[in-house]
């Protein structure tokens, strides 16, 4: 799994941060709970962002229980899970094929 951190362009978001979270099938046992927590200890390190100005925890709550999921009916497993958040716009995709990456790049 990768994330990235990058400022969008004012017309495109109100959010100032964007997380794109990109991600396999894991076959070994405990592989998914490792990448999880390197994910988590990954996105905390983010020493640019103000805590008076996004509260990462806040936002990561918001994805959670708002993101829109899209399953692709062509390729099987696809799955994007997207929020856009007031400070924070979250776009994860799952099983994702070459078109998809390129797409979202």
């Amino acid at each position: 799994m990768a994330a990235v951190m990058a400022a969008p362009e004012p017309a495109e978001a109100p959010s100032s941060l964007l997380l794109l979270v990109v991600g396999g099938e894991c076959g070994c046992p405990g592989l998914l709970a490792y990448v999880l927590e390197e994910l988590e200890r990954g996105v905390r390190s983010w020493e640019d962002v103000d805590p008076d100005v996004c509260s990462l925890d806040e936002q990561l709550k918001a994805f959670v229980s708002r993101h829109s999921a899209t399953f692709s009916s062509i390729v099987k497993g696809q799955r994007s899970l997207h929020h856009r958040g007031e400070t924070l716009e979250t776009l994860v995709l799952l099983n994702p094929s070459d078109k998809s990456l390129c797409d979202e790049s």
